[in-house]
């Protein structure tokens, strides 16, 4: 037995242990002391019966609030998953919408990299259908994101125009409606990421 060590935790829990068995018998004590001071022996089981309603009360109320407090930090940790989420949809979509305007504005002629980006335009068009702007917690992100929505519609529609190739090359205005597209989904980005992180 000489050599048996606690360890230190156990020491501190095993000091606790014995300070809270006498404070309940300090307090047990104190009470039939002032029961019996006041001649109120035999009113005890009442006056347990109203503590303990008391004290359940308490516990009730507590437990409500911890159930509540659970469940508002949940709701925040759902809410920044879903900011994160839609940051990141967010960039990748600016990134190809950008891709896209800046690559076809000089290889229109492109037809393999047209077809590229139009599946690519067309994917980040049903990846944001995903998500609804009313399901979007943060006004100002959810307004980013409506913009962003239409960005990329005008984007795909620009490479879809010169997917079809029409007669005579592809018009300036398409080209410039698709350069305008990827400067609105870039400004959207930038309005969703400032949302996000505010």
């Amino acid at each position: 037995m000489k050599g048996l060590k606690f360890p230190p935790l156990m020491n501190t829990a095993t000091v606790w242990v014995v300070w809270l068995f006498l404070a309940v018998g300090a307090l047990g004590w104190a009470l039939f002391v002032l029961l019996d001071a006041f001649d109120a022996k035999k009113d005890a089981a009442a006056w347990v019966q109203a503590v303990g309603s008391v004290l359940a009360i308490i516990v009730a109320i507590a437990v409500a609030s911890s159930q509540n407090q659970r469940a508002y930090q949940t709701a925040k940790q759902e809410e920044r998953e879903l900011l994160n989420k839609l940051c990141v949809v967010a960039n990748f979509v600016a990134e190809v919408s950008n891709n896209a305007s800046s690559y076809l504005s000089d290889n229109a002629g492109d037809k393999r990299m047209v077809s590229r980006f139009e599946i690519s335009l067309r994917d980040c068009d049903y990846l944001m259908r995903e998500v609804q702007f009313n399901e979007v917690p943060r006004a100002e992100a959810a307004v980013g994101w409506l913009e962003l929505r239409a960005a990329v519609r005008d984007v795909l529609h620009g490479v879809q125009t010169i997917q079809e190739g029409k007669r005579g090359g592809v018009s300036m205005l398409v080209i410039y409606d698709m350069e305008a597209g990827a400067i609105a989904a870039e400004n959207a980005r930038c309005r969703i990421n400032a949302a996000c992180a505010g």
